[in-house]
């Protein structure tokens, strides 16, 4: 989930006028994704991160064709997560966005337990499914 910090710091930067809400949003989505990609054993369960570091063979979504697996890509593109993204829509009344996701986490409670409930269910998928390639490879 987002930490504090970054959530402040997005709030300073949009009331103190230094950047746009995109910009702002952009900036704290990726340290998102960099601390998601890092948090699980030294690394990341996600390709493109493993794939830096020679821990996978391409960066490469196992289930699209050409699509970098990133944390953003999975969360809010990937179709084998589509299902989870339409349940998150309806239980939050709107679409879930990146562009959105910290006015989405900040809007309530069911907005936030919404969203950590599908983070924990995507993030347990990806590392079964990182320890299942690493099964295959050895």
């Amino acid at each position: 989930m987002t930490s504090l910090d970054l959530l402040a710091n997005q709030a300073q930067e949009r009331t103190g006028g230094d950047a746009s809400m995109e910009v702002t949003s952009a900036r704290v989505v990726s340290a998102w994704q960099s601390r998601w990609s890092s948090s699980s054993k030294g690394h990341g369960c996600f390709k493109s991160y493993l794939h830096r570091f020679g821990h996978e063979t391409d960066p490469f979504c196992t289930h699209c064709a050409g699509a970098i697996e990133d944390a953003e890509y999975v969360f809010f593109v990937c179709p084998r997560f589509e299902a989870l993204r339409h349940e998150l829509s309806l239980a939050i009344g709107k679409p879930f966005t990146v562009s959105d996701l910290m006015d989405t986490l900040l809007g309530s409670q069911n907005n936030w337990d919404a969203v950590s409930k599908m983070t924990v269910f995507v993030m347990k998928y990806m590392r079964r499914a990182e320890r299942q390639r690493n099964r295959l490879q050895t």
